[in-house]
């Protein structure tokens, strides 16, 4: 048995810190804190360092921005993949949720090649991981494109998280039509005219959304992935995404 004793902690437990307190390891599991029978086992002094639980991360935008770090500046998926781990691990974060959107007529990285793509190369790279690294799905309902490939990466495995999100103006996170304008405007440089386009598109695509997430919903159930609703405005669209499987419930507004 491999046992190695972590000594002069600052120990965070769940209401208070332990000061000056140690900690022993047991075949890479905790085995006790202040442990009374330390045999034989390796120490290691943290010299008055916190020691505090992994953190959980379920929405982390990271791994997009690895991929793209400068509009239209692209680095290898499996390099993006490999450098987000890192950068988590560093963080102390142990379980990250990479959120990848499948929104295909925005600009930039966001769209549904390149997430599809990103989220297989993070699938490539879990073995390997200095963490545990998931992928979050984050499908854009207005999206009529994204459903085959969200199936298709559900059925791979790949995915171990699925949300809903409507960007829609109107509700949500953007009640104010000129309020999304200038966010385009801002964030992707879209001109005036594609937003129009863009704003039609989303307007046709909204009839046929509770059909393409109730679809959606039922292969997330089937493989076991959770579901998660997305700028949640009332508490019927929560009532809603509960009905559809949802349990978590992020960035309400």
């Amino acid at each position: 048995m491999k046992r190695q004793l972590l000594t002069n902690a600052r120990i965070v437990l769940e209401d208070t810190i332990e000061e000056q307190a140690d900690l022993l390891i047991e075949n890479g599991t905790i085995a006790a804190i202040g442990p009374a029978d330390t045999q034989g086992a390796e120490q290691v002094d943290l010299q008055g360092c916190l020691l505090a639980p992994g953190l959980i991360d379920l929405h982390c935008d990271a791994l997009e921005k690895e991929a793209e770090p400068r509009p239209n500046v692209h680095f290898p998926f499996e390099l993006a993949a490999a450098l987000a781990d890192k950068r988590n691990a560093v963080a102390g974060i142990t379980t990250v949720y990479h959120a990848l959107s499948f929104a295909n007529h925005e600009l930039g990285v966001r769209n549904n090649a390149v997430a599809a793509d990103l989220a297989r190369a993070m699938a490539r790279h879990r073995p390997n991981g200095m963490v545990d690294n998931r992928v979050h799905a984050r499908y854009e309902v207005t999206d009529e494109s994204a459903p085959e490939i969200l199936n298709a990466l559900l059925a791979e495995g790949s995915l171990q998280m699925l949300s809903f999100m409507d960007h829609s103006p109107g509700q949500g996170q953007f009640r104010d039509v000129e309020a999304y304008r200038n966010y385009l405007a801002k964030t992707y440089k879209t001109s005036a005219d594609d937003v129009d386009a863009i704003l039609d598109q989303k307007r046709a695509a909204a009839r046929g959304a509770m059909a393409r997430m109730e679809q959606l919903a039922g292969q997330a159930r089937h493989h076991k992935v959770p579901l998660a609703s997305h700028d949640d405005d009332s508490a019927e669209k929560v009532k809603v995404l509960k009905g559809l499987g949802a349990r978590i419930s992020e960035f309400p507004v």
